[in-house]
């Protein structure tokens, strides 16, 4: 048969095959049924109860330490456990992991002595004021023992000025400390610093009016203080604070 034009590639030719050949499906590997061990999860280790020399530990360092502290202590005295499963336990025992004992945390210096955060960290961070991390050296909440807050209190005095005596016994865990501090009637610390430009004399009774003065922020300003960065070409300083009373 002629075909013509274009219809040639419309029918192509066969050569005698057939075109009945069906193609057929494509056949697979039969699958391996994994054995049963496999489908199902390892078993969980049991763990270590807790003797009642353990729990009673525990009871006594709750609340007394910070946790960092409480896992080495709880690990020295009784055979090692882990922070998690201390933690854990305390709780189911309805214990405080918070330390409301022989350390103090920063939050609850702030609450206390009605100081900015900014202050707190500033005693911390000058390192007048001793503390310890939760977690780790670096890493984690500051906690204060009672004891280096009252040496610090011993120096300065006046930081804890104004403050009343309910508050002054539980800073420092001491009905006898908070008389001390009591009794010398101190006012209450202003929260602002005044400050002094080196270069010039001039004196400010904050350091919002220095920067006011110097046309830079108060970082600035707070800057030239800590660290003797200049602002705006000058240098400042704090006003000496009033001498340290060392209470015995």
């Amino acid at each position: 048969m002629r075909w013509k034009g274009f219809e040639c590639w419309l029918h192509p030719p066969t050569f005698g095959l057939t075109t009945n050949i069906q193609p057929q499906a494509a056949t697979l590997p039969p699958q391996r049924t994994p054995p049963a061990a496999m489908t199902q999860p390892a078993p969980k280790r049991p763990g270590r109860p807790y003797s009642s020399e353990d729990k009673q530990v525990l009871a006594d360092l709750a609340g007394e330490l910070p946790m960092r502290l409480l896992v080495a202590e709880f690990n020295r005295r009784r055979p090692p456990r882990s922070w998690d499963s201390l933690r854990s336990k305390a709780w189911s025992m309805g214990l405080s992991t918070r330390s409301e004992g022989k350390y103090i945390s920063t939050g609850a210096i702030k609450k206390l002595t009605g100081h900015g955060y900014d202050r707190i960290k500033y005693w911390l961070d000058s390192k007048q004021l001793k503390y310890i991390q939760s977690c780790k050296p670096s890493k984690g909440h500051r906690f204060v023992s009672r004891d280096s807050l009252w040496e610090f209190a011993r120096k300065h005095p006046h930081q804890f000025g104004g403050i009343g005596h309910s508050e002054l016994t539980q800073l420092f865990d001491s009905e006898t400390r908070a008389s001390k501090i009591a009794a010398m009637n101190l006012p209450r610390l202003k929260q602002t610093v005044e400050v002094e430009c080196i270069e010039t004399g001039q004196r400010y009774k904050s350091i919002k009016e220095a920067s006011l003065a110097a046309f830079v922020n108060k970082s600035g300003i707070s800057g030239s203080i800590d660290k003797g960065w200049a602002a705006n070409g000058l240098h400042y300083r704090r006003v000496v604070e009033p001498p340290n009373l060392d209470l015995k």
